[in-house]
């Protein structure tokens, strides 16, 4: 498995020789010393025939990266995870100093004894010695784990450098992995020949072909290009004014001579090119014959295609010119014959969870019925990570074939909406997947007609209409509910989608327990029917209502759960791992952990053009900022990130939200009237009612604040917030016997939710003189930071004095300040005399100090 570019060390290890029929490509070999020196892992992607083996062998044997190297080749033997590391551990052994030799024999026969992984791996990782490791066939591997493993080692070994070959995407090149290691992908473009090699192929070859016609052909494909030259080289004549088609068929005719079956081989690899690959099983319901390894092993001999391993499955595909040929011929087959073979195929993808070839497969033959069964029966895993792939199948297909089919244009919808650029598009299809499931729900059965109601819901919902659904969602939760049994195991994969969706617009709603409660059915639906995707989706959701509610202390099991589990590839990286994102957020600002809190906001600041929940990022942007001490916010900064955000139709809750934030910069910026001007929606609403009576407080009007906090039933973060305003009231009014009965059912809440004072959006002298009361019933509540400045404190300014004195922030000069303003210099000058006697200050920096911490500034 393991070779040394210095030694052999076993039978297994080796450095591939690089054949002497290749033509030397030194641009490669420069490419990979280059990145090799700024990079930790170096991922070389590029399809099976294009060269990466050669390519590396020949810049491993050429010596432009000093070093030790070891090569690993991979095959199905080493693709366990304790096969790979105990040889891994074993071929290190050969290099450590005879001293340490021992001790890393010791960690490979821990291995083989069963002990952790990780931690035989924590007791190896000192012993490696620094050395550049080539992977080869990474593709082979599908333990995420393994490839965890291969990202926890090199974060650990910084004397460890990795360079990876694989034929296709793979967790290696996740965002994820790029921010813990300096990482530089290679894609299939380097490995394309260019003119010159064309040229040196042919020169090596002694073939008499026009290089820049046969370059021009094959668009530089190296198979292509190989292809062409076995079929033509030797005769020259006309060889390249013909198709690359022609160059392929003939191919493949001249290896079907050689094979003893002949025209039975070209029926059997007809049938069997519709799936992208296959198993023995699977050609042997298409074909009906027998013998198939032994016959898919004379196709690989032949360069027709090749094994490779899936799982526990082994498969056999063909190489792409080869395939496409196949499948001109397919279409001189009795269309019932096609029909009946793409059928099988389905059915073989769908057992082997490849719901997106079943879904382009039944989308050919044009059964949209089957295509929308596909579509529902595997939404969750089809949207994760199979978005583009979706818009690929279904755009071509004209919408009047969709209409029937509303869950086809839903799909369409929610792919387009995960993209920034097709927002646009989303809520066309959004609109079109509405009008469709309310016409055609009630001609169909019970099952369907409860599956339209969730549609309709979700996409009135991300339309920006959270009212109708509501009502919807709501329908459809008691239309499943009092659902029979039958009716019930019919839709059990739709189960989990039917009550996210649902606790959703809950969510939007501020009914966070309810919403809570229908995503813990969710979760027990998820975990009946093994939906992995749908498990981690749901468990993101249900932490983030709960931190929304105020539970922070149920949230954080659930966190703790998710930060431990190993995500499916692709899936926490985007836009399907936005809410356990923002639950990460809401937990970690609980906690007052703001810079930790800003790192998880970042992880997600993109899908801030995509995501339904564009109000709560730059609503925990924003709040970050505040609580971040170096970092100054106000309105100016809101109004751009809103503007940055804003391409969905804001919902009736979106917009108190933001009324709410705006009114809570106004105030902390010390200009209580335009905060009370700023919250323009749900005049009766908690959150409204609790932001009037902050400005109330800040006002000097403590018996108003008490008017308007004389309400109950909020959530627990909520509830926390009123009873901390009711006791500051009090305490102003001189009642303290009241505040301290406000402050210690407060206290009681934060203690048993995981809450602080600070979120409370009060001034700091409140907090300090509620923060004893609170202390005798949670001892361990954090001392609490405010944001919103004492009374008095705030300059009020005019707004012309405010004009001037964020002039006087970009110009230092009353001159340059009365010539951006185009007034005159006594006028400025007047101005600033105003400003520094307000402020208390002996100059202009002095003002510009204090004003930057009153928030006197626009960002």
């Amino acid at each position: 498995m393991m070779s040394s570019a210095e030694a052999p060390v076993s039978p297994v290890l080796g450095l591939p020789r690089v054949p002497r029929t290749v033509v030397s490509r030194p641009r490669l070999t420069e490419l990979i010393a280059d990145l090799l020196m700024h990079h930790d892992l170096v991922v070389v992607r590029a399809p099976a025939g294009a060269g990466k083996t050669v390519a590396l062998a020949e810049w491993a044997a050429s010596g432009a990266t000093p070093g030790y190297i070891s090569w690993i080749s991979l095959d199905e033997r080493y693709t366990d995870r304790t096969a790979f590391w105990r040889e891994i551990i074993l071929g290190t052994s050969l290099r450590v100093d005879e001293a340490l030799r021992p001790r890393v024999i010791e960690c490979a026969d821990a291995l083989m004894a069963g002990a952790e992984i990780r931690t035989v791996l924590r007791r190896f990782a000192p012993y490696i010695p620094e050395t550049i490791v080539v992977i080869d066939r990474i593709e082979l591997v599908h333990s995420q784990e393994l490839l965890e493993d291969m990202v926890w080692v090199l974060k650990q070994c910084r004397q460890l450098k990795a360079v990876v070959a694989s034929r296709g995407r793979s967790f290696l090149e996740s965002p994820s992995v790029g921010r813990s290691l300096d990482t530089a992908v290679v894609g299939g473009a380097p490995f394309q020949l260019n003119l010159d090699e064309t040229q040196d192929l042919l020169l090596m070859r002694k073939l008499p072909m026009d290089p820049t016609e046969l370059h021009a052909a094959t668009e530089g494909n190296p198979l292509l290009t190989r292809a062409t030259m076995s079929v033509y080289g030797q005769s020259g004549a006309g060889s390249i004014r013909a198709s690359v088609q022609t160059a392929v068929s003939d191919f493949l005719q001249a290896s079907l001579a050689q094979s003893a079956l002949g025209h039975t081989t070209k029926d059997f690899m007809v049938r069997t090119c519709i799936p992208e690959s296959f198993t023995p099983a699977l050609a042997e319901r298409l074909t009906g014959s027998g013998k198939i390894v032994d016959l898919l092993d004379s196709l690989e001999d032949q360069g027709l295609g090749m094994w490779f391993q899936t799982g526990d499955h082994r498969r056999f595909e063909y190489t792409p010119a080869v395939r496409a040929l196949l499948q001109k011929s397919l279409k001189c087959l009795d269309p019932r014959d096609i029909d009946s073979l793409t059928r099988i195929v389905i059915d073989d993808d769908l057992s082997m969870g490849n719901a997106i070839n079943a879904l382009r497969q039944a989308v050919i033959i044009g059964d949209l019925d089957l295509a929308s069964r596909i579509a529902c029966d595997h939404h969750i895993t089809l949207l994760v990570s199979q978005a583009q792939a979706i818009l690929g199948i279904l755009e071509p297909v004209p919408l009047s074939r969709l209409r029937k089919h509303p869950a086809l244009i839903m799909a369409l919808a929610l792919c387009h909406n995960a993209t920034y650029a097709g927002r646009v598009k989303a809520l066309e299809y959004f609109g079109s997947a509405v009008a469709c499931a309310a016409i055609y729900k009630m001609s169909m059965d019970p099952g369907q007609r409860i599956w339209m109601l969730v549609l309709e819901s979700t996409a009135l919902r991300f339309a920006g209409k959270l009212e109708p659904a509501l009502k919807l969602a709501k329908r459809s939760v008691e239309a499943f509910e009092e659902s029979p049994y039958a009716l019930k195991e019919q839709l059990a994969a739709l189960e989990p989608t039917l009550y996210d969706q649902a606790a959703i617009a809950y969510l939007h709603d501020q009914q966070f327990s309810l919403a809570a409660d229908l995503l813990a059915k969710a979760l027990d639906a998820s975990r009946r029917v093994r939906s992995m995707p749908s498990i981690y989706l749901t468990t993101g959701l249900l932490a983030y209502a709960l931190g929304l509610a105020g539970k922070t202390t149920e949230a954080r099991v659930h966190l703790a759960w998710l930060n431990s589990a190993s995500w499916p590839p692709g899936m926490l990286d985007g836009y399907w791992a936005t809410t356990y994102r923002l639950a990460q957020v809401r937990e970690a600002m609980d906690r007052q952990s703001y810079t930790e809190a800003a790192g998880y906001l970042d992880l997600i600041n993109d899908e801030m053009q995509v995501s339904e929940f564009w109000p709560h990022i730059v609503t925990f942007r924003v709040l970050l900022d505040l609580h971040r001490t170096e970092v100054i916010t106000g309105p100016a900064t809101l109004e751009a990130r809103i503007r940055q955000a804003h391409k969905a139709p804001l919902n009736s809750s979106g917009h108190i939200d933001l009324d709410g934030l705006r009114a809570g910069l106004h105030l902390i910026a010390g200009q209580p009237q335009k905060a009370a001007s700023a919250l323009r929606h749900g005049r009766n609403d908690p959150r409204v009612l609790l932001m009037r009576a902050r400005i109330a407080l800040h006002l000097g009007d403590p018996s108003k604040t008490l008017q308007l906090t004389g309400f109950e039933g909020l959530e627990p973060r909520q509830e926390t917030h009123r009873l901390l305003l009711r006791a500051a009231a009090f305490q102003r009014l001189d009642d303290p016997s009241a505040a301290k009965d406000n402050s210690h059912a407060a206290a009681t809440l934060m203690a048993q939710n995981g809450l602080t004072m600070t979120g409370a959006l009060m001034a700091q002298e409140d907090l300090d003189a509620l923060f004893p009361y609170v202390q005798e019933e949670h001892p361990d509540v954090p001392v609490p930071r405010g944001v919103v400045p004492p009374r008095g404190e705030t300059a009020s300014l005019t707004p012309r004095e405010l004009v001037v004195l964020n002039a006087f922030a970009r110009h230092k000069a009353a001159n340059d300040v009365a010539a951006a303003l185009n007034v005159s210099v006594n006028t400025v000058k007047s101005q600033r005399r105003s400003i520094l006697k307000k402020l208390a200050a002996h100059s202009m920096e002095e003002a510009l100090t204090i004003a930057r911490r009153q928030r006197l500034l626009e960002d």
